[in-house]
């Protein structure tokens, strides 16, 4: 379980730039061929970009929903292990565990839920 957890945190972190990146340059080169042309024009074009930016955003904001769900599942699982231990430390060392990842886990999501904010509001 602690291998999914790291594994999808990692996953959502390091792929969120990269969709973020690749939505968004290729929403600009394609509409910016057909934005070529008098003012009335640019402006569709505009709202266009604009659509393709809100297509990402919304995805990237699934992906740290998911995230997020994932997490506090992993907490209530490792807390239930760790509740039915019934002494045994190596079930109270794996519910501990569980409990733990999946909190680097949040908190990994959440850093990288602030850097692409960031992101976005500086480009």
């Amino acid at each position: 379980m602690k291998n999914i957890l790291l594994v999808f945190g990692l996953m959502v972190g390091l792929l969120s730039p990269v969709l973020l990146a690749s939505g968004t340059v290729g929403a600009v080169n394609v509409f910016e061929e057909g934005c070529k042309g008098d003012a009335s024009s640019s402006a569709v074009c505009k709202g266009k970009n604009e659509d393709g930016d809100k297509l990402v955003k919304n995805i990237i904001d699934l992906l740290f929903y998911a995230a997020g769900v994932v997490a506090v599942i992993a907490i209530i699982y490792g807390g239930i292990k760790f509740i039915v231990a019934d002494g045994d430390a190596s079930k109270i060392k794996g519910g501990r565990d569980t409990i733990m990842y999946a909190v680097v886990g949040l908190v990994v999501a959440i850093m990288a839920y602030s850097i692409v904010g960031f992101v976005i509001g500086r480009f």
